[in-house]
């Protein structure tokens, strides 16, 4: 038997587990922008534990909205623990955002100050989909691996399992990588198409100086798999099978 299989979700305590490799993965080394969609209110055990507990109830209540999100874990059989996870979404009819960005809302922010600006850095994460992806398409989101389980091919083994799926369907993909994800991706026929850096509005409060050294995002790759992994000539994925409609 494999040492480490993939399955897909259907519980919540294994949701919770993902959530909270998630993380930790991201926070070794650290990824300001965990901070953004999983902040912790204090330095204390029981703080921490309050921040994971918001964001497993926040991604189970998504999670049962959507019928489009999908995830998938790691489980170390030897062990029986879940070592890794990740979020694929399958978009039948075209980007979300084909129509601009909807209103950001970071509700999970209870400062009113600090929820503006990462509600400025989703807005400037969130940009290239209004243009991108516009035909059905899939998106990885939210790989992890937990940091005492790396380098054992877990990375690998969840691209394999959703480049297979997404092949399956017969879709592009699209997903965001920072540097350190970036190599799995384009290993696994993901083209690089976009750097993205983040900037620090000049009209904002003083506050927001702080809320950047904290937790300003770092640059990130947008990056596209066309269908098969293998594009044709001059293909992009903002190359429209249609005209958009005002």
């Amino acid at each position: 038997m494999a040492l480490y299989t993939i399955h897909e979700l259907q519980s919540r305590a294994e949701l919770d587990a993902v959530v909270a490799i998630i993380i930790k993965a991201h926070s070794a080394p650290y990824l300001p922008s965990v901070a953004t969609f999983f902040p912790v209110f204090g330095y204390t055990e029981e703080a921490r534990a309050a921040g994971l507990a918001a964001a497993q109830e926040r991604l189970w209540n998504e999670n049962v909205a959507n019928a489009n999100v999908h995830w998938i874990f790691v489980r170390n059989e030897a062990s029986g623990e879940i070592v890794g996870g990740t979020m694929w979404e399958w978009n039948e009819h075209g980007s979300t955002f084909k129509n601009g960005i909807p209103k950001i809302d970071c509700y999970w922010w209870p400062d009113v100050e600090a929820r503006k600006f990462c509600e400025e850095m989703v807005r400037q994460w969130a940009t290239p989909r209004t243009i991108w992806m516009r035909r059905p398409y899939a998106r990885l989101s939210t790989m992890a691996v937990h940091p005492a389980h790396r380098r054992h091919g877990i990375g690998s083994l969840m691209m394999a399992w959703c480049v297979a799926k997404i092949d399956d369907i017969g879709a592009e993909s699209y997903l965001e990588a920072s540097e350190l994800g970036r190599g799995l991706y384009e290993a696994n026929g993901y083209i690089t198409v976009m750097k993205l850096s983040f900037f620090l509005p000049s009209d904002k409060r003083d506050e927001w100086s702080k809320y950047a050294h904290d937790f300003m995002f770092q640059d990130i790759y947008c990056l596209w798999r066309p269908k098969g992994g293998e594009a044709g000539e001059r293909e992009r994925p903002w190359q429209l099978v249609q005209p958009i409609e005002p």
